[in-house]
């Protein structure tokens, strides 16, 4: 990758799909100072500069992680201060030295239009940063620790400490509204549970019991919009089913809509599929799995719409209801539509093949 003129760089992150790399590097020999950093294979080592912060150790940089699409740079800078940059906006600020002595973020979505930290001023709080909007609304004389964030952006966990007399459980905020909303979560009913982390698609927490911490669980979340059906996906490589969710609105006029899809093999090829009639073909040539949809299949396989797996097993993709695939051209849901979505991808198990996800159905308001 190179440098930005100094002795040292160092790589931090990756894109979802490997294609753009985030991290720090020194600008000049003999200094020690950082710039943040995006490189491709095309534009080559990119200096983003330093975000305009005049407190104690100036412009100093600690790290930059690079969204999952690739596109927005998450930064650390003196006085914990936290700053997004896109290459449209430049710097924007997310958390500021001002709001607490110290911070550190837990949780980054693909796009890097949602972040949550913890801040830490005397106590613990967990604050929601998303494009310029903060939030924590949490319950008085409590601690709270937000400690994962889904990919979407829609669901983050962790942990409520309730003081006088103590008490600590899991919490799952909801994001995808205007307010966010917190719900406690105890599955021993002993007041002693954290949630520690969540799946990329906000369908499963992972946590611990305070009392014993080898009691690790995890716990189903669901949520989401749509119905899922075609429960009966074959497992791939992994040992594991492919599961499609969607999120966002179902509302088709506001054309917010993403499907996600997890436990696939890694780095592998994958697309998503949609058709108004539900089926149910096994076999499929050259595949493994059951294909859920009939009638006019369409494709997402528009630029950008061919994704790949990564080093997580995940795809998500942001779908306009207005413009959905048939084999005849873009059609648009309205309200009262029910359209169905799978996911397709390639495997080897052992030999080479190709799988699909379950499947869901959603019908539009």
């Amino acid at each position: 990758i190179g440098t930005l003129g100094g002795a040292n760089s160092r790589a931090s992150s990756i894109s979802a799909d490997g294609s753009v790399v985030g991290g720090t590097a020194e600008i000049t020999p003999g200094s020690s100072e950082l710039h943040p950093y995006r490189w491709t294979s095309l534009t080559g080592l990119q200096d983003v500069g330093t975000p305009p912060y005049t407190g104690p150790g100036g412009g100093e940089i600690f790290s930059a992680v690079i969204s999952g699409d690739g596109n927005a740079l998450v930064i650390e800078s003196a006085g914990d201060s936290y700053y997004r940059w896109t290459q449209p906006s430049g710097f924007d600020l997310v958390f500021g030295e001002a709001q607490a002595s110290d911070q550190f973020v837990t949780g980054i979505s693909y796009d890097a239009t949602t972040i949550v930290a913890n801040i830490q001023d005397g106590g613990t709080t967990a604050i929601l940063w998303r494009l310029g909007f903060t939030c924590c609304g949490l319950p008085s004389s409590s601690e709270s620790i937000v400690s994962g964030l889904s990919t979407d952006g829609m669901r983050a966990v962790g942990t409520i400490i309730i003081l006088g007399p103590t008490s600590i459980s899991g919490v799952v905020w909801d994001l995808s509204g205007p307010s966010v909303e917190g719900e406690l979560v105890d599955p021993f009913g002993q007041g002693e549970s954290r949630l520690n982390g969540v799946s990329g698609d906000g369908s499963v927490a992972y946590g611990a019991n305070s009392i014993n911490g080898t009691d690790t669980f995890s716990l189903s979340l669901g949520g989401g919009v749509g119905s899922e059906f075609c429960t009966n996906a074959v497992a791939n490589s992994t040992g594991c089913v492919s599961q499609l969710t969607a999120h966002g609105t179902k509302v088709a006029q506001l054309r917010d809509l993403r499907l996600s899809a997890t436990s696939l093999p890694l780095f592998s090829s994958a697309f998503f599929l949609a058709s108004r009639i539900q089926g149910s073909t096994f076999p499929v040539n050259n595949s493994q799995g059951v294909l859920c949809l009939a009638g006019s299949i369409g494709r997402f396989v528009g630029p950008g719409q061919i994704l790949n797996s990564g080093a997580d097993g995940f795809v998500s993709l942001d779908v306009d209801s207005g413009a959905l695939p048939t084999p005849f051209g873009a059609s648009a849901a309205v309200a009262g539509d029910t359209w169905n979505f799978q996911g397709w991808y390639r495997d080897a198990n052992p030999a080479p093949t190709s799988n699909f996800t379950s499947a869901v159905a959603v019908t539009f308001d």
